[in-house]
């Protein structure tokens, strides 16, 4: 099996939670307590989502060795 058939399996859309068209989840992402509400979509949505956030798309790992991966080993290169 190639690294290609490999990574183009293993990555798929995160899902996204329902929001209002415009805004998506902007004003959930500002207002909202940041720890309470990772942790709700992480039970509701699995550990990686995606949200729109002032017009951008973010995918977001709510898991936590997920996160220190993105953050220490991905940003050493």
């Amino acid at each position: 099996m190639s690294n290609h058939e490999t990574s183009s399996r293993t990555r798929k859309t995160p899902p996204e939670p329902p929001s209002p068209p415009v805004v998506g989840h902007t004003y959930q992402f500002f207002r909202r307590d940041p720890l309470d509400w990772f942790t709700e979509l992480n039970e509701a949505y699995g550990p990686v989502v995606q949200l729109r956030v002032a017009g951008q798309r973010l995918i977001l790992p709510t898991e936590p060795d997920d996160i220190e991966r993105v953050l220490l080993t991905n940003g050493e290169s």
